[in-house]
């Protein structure tokens, strides 16, 4: 009978828990609280921890033996956070710059929320597209368009000599296989930026570009070459490509047109509604400027308050860089405003996946600001320990491994009696000379240091050299890339520098320079603290849970 009372009593138990939604169910408790499957997916939701998500969720629904240690863990650190924020908040309650941090922190969670919803609102569809279109397809009427190609050279400075130009085109467009080839001869004898990529010219209506192009464009059948004509600055040939007739320009061409158009609009439209309405449902003061005082209040939103000290106590280098307060105070409203409304609602749903998130990130954020000022009391990293370190682990800590650079540099013009043609042709051409001389050393690596030689031997706007040792590349040459990245015989691409176009090669590798103890005392320092640290937080999220007698059901 008692048996059957058990077996009856187990039965009714399990069919409850069935009952129980999966997101209440509770994973883990501790004096003060419970957690649940919901508090989980909001704690990865602010962690952005998408895979480790995927493996705890599915090892608390499958109760897989050898994934739930990983969702323990998460319980426990979870559990961990909650409550040494619980223990230190209790004795910082006065904590103004804390509170401001955390505060900020959802701030930009809550117009991220918003933004996210007021994206979502102004999103265009491809029904409102063909609407728009349908209703304004007058608008995209279009003229005869076309694409050309074109070949130009800019006129020498000696006005005699300009019969030249004349004459070198002439004798260009009476080659054989100068109308089929046309791209390619651009690409060769052009002046114009936009020579290496043919000339081309993507269709254009007439009143695009000037008379003179315009008239020529326009005249020459398709697959035919004009006339050689001259501008101001230089002479030109053109070759059309294509044709388009008149008409309406199709959807599919203006669509992204339209719809990049229409979003903006609806969102500049959302984004001032928004402000608007804003200032309309709360009380909102910004002050004008800071006064200096540390109790001035410079951004009031209904009942919360904020004064000057505790501001530039938080963000220090607002001060430091002078910058006009107003439009930061105005844009911390607005922000202030939206996580009212935001903290109103989830007030009437406590329960909802935003009050979660929002409580979850608060932790995130108070930890390490409530950690740092924990550990500076526990922690100190001592001269003595700091230059035995350095002694036992000197050879790690040292610069890159220094190299010496051949390099080749086709200046930029200088004469300023140039004009803005010539200018831009000089310029054309010495790109081209740059990626000629990478295309050739690139086939034989080797042959870098005499082919640069060789072209800067005779050249005032070519100039080589072999440079001293160096640990980084220098700034001015525009490298997004680091040393490191550079092996003995790589040639780097092609960089653009204020005075040139740059190509260099390592030539060869020194021995790293070992960095001396003033150097590197800063990092080493770093790395004890970090160490003190972590066994600081093994231990102390041992006691805390410990303490509130945490305990995982899993």
């Amino acid at each position: 009978m008692l048996y059957r009372r058990i077996a009856f009593l187990v039965a009714f138990v399990v069919l409850l828990s069935m009952c129980i939604p999966a997101g209440e169910r509770v994973l883990a408790r501790d004096d003060l609280r419970e957690y649940t499957l919901r508090d989980i997916e909001a704690f990865f939701a602010i962690q952005n921890s998408p895979r480790i998500q995927e493996i705890v969720i599915k090892a608390i629904q499958t109760n897989n033996p050898s994934l739930l240690p990983e969702a323990r863990d998460t319980l426990e650190s979870l559990a961990f956070k909650t409550l040494f924020v619980h223990r230190e908040m209790e004795q910082y309650k006065d904590e103004k710059v804390l509170s401001f941090q955390v505060r900020q922190a959802l701030r930009e969670y809550a117009t991220e929320k918003r933004n996210a919803q007021i994206m979502k609102e102004c999103r265009v569809t491809t029904g409102d597209v063909e609407l728009y279109y349908r209703e304004n397809r007058k608008d995209y009427k279009t003229g005869e368009r076309r694409k050309i190609s074109v070949l130009y050279k800019v006129f020498p400075r000696d006005p005699d000599k300009r019969e030249k130009t004349f004459q070198f085109l002439e004798k260009l467009r009476k080659k054989p296989d100068f109308k089929e080839n046309f791209v390619e001869y651009v690409k060769k004898h052009s002046d114009l930026p936009g020579a290496l990529m043919g000339g081309i010219v993507p269709y254009f209506s007439r009143g695009t570009y000037g008379p003179l192009l315009e008239k020529y464009s326009f005249r020459t059948p398709k697959g035919e070459i004009s006339p050689v004509f001259s501008g101001i600055h230089g002479a030109y040939i053109v070759k059309c490509l294509d044709i388009l007739p008149p008409g309406i320009r199709p959807l599919e061409e203006v669509s992204p047109l339209i719809r990049k158009s229409m979003f903006q609009k609806r969102l500049r439209q959302a984004g001032d509604e928004l402000s608007n309405k804003l200032r309309e449902s709360h009380k909102i003061h910004v002050s004008e400027s800071a006064s200096g005082a540390s109790d001035q209040i410079l951004l009031r939103v209904n009942d919360y308050q904020l004064r000057a000290g505790t501001l530039f106590t938080a963000i220090p280098e607002l001060a430091e860089r002078n910058i006009k307060i107003k439009p930061y105070l105005s844009r911390l409203a607005e922000g202030e405003a939206i996580l009212q409304e935001l903290k109103r609602r989830v007030n009437r749903y406590p329960d909802s996946p935003e009050a979660r998130e929002m409580e979850i990130l608060e932790l995130v954020t108070a930890l390490p600001l409530l950690f740092k000022r924990f550990s500076q009391k526990k922690i100190e990293v001592t001269e003595h320990q700091i230059r035995e370190y350095y002694n036992q682990n000197r050879g790690y800590y040292h610069g890159n491994t220094p190299k010496r650079l051949a390099c080749i540099k086709f200046l930029f013009p200088r004469d300023k009696g140039l004009s803005e043609p010539q200018y831009y042709k000089k310029i054309e051409w010495q790109y081209r000379e740059a990626y000629d001389f990478l295309e050739k050393v690139n086939k034989k690596q080797d042959s870098f240091t005499d082919e640069a030689k060789k072209i800067a031997k005779d050249r005032e706007d070519v100039s080589f050299e072999i440079t001293g040792w160096l640990e980084e590349l220098p700034g001015e040459w525009n490298s997004r890339k680091s040393i490191i990245e550079y092996t003995p015989g790589k040639i780097s691409p092609v960089l653009n520098t204020p005075l040139g176009i740059l190509i260099f090669q390592v030539k060869e590798k020194g021995k790293p320079r070992i960095f001396t103890y003033e150097e590197a005392r800063e990092k080493i320092r770093g790395v004890l603290v970090r160490k003190q640290e972590l066994a600081l937080m093994d231990s102390l999220k041992k006691e805390i849970l410990e303490q509130y007698r945490f305990k995982s059901l899993l």
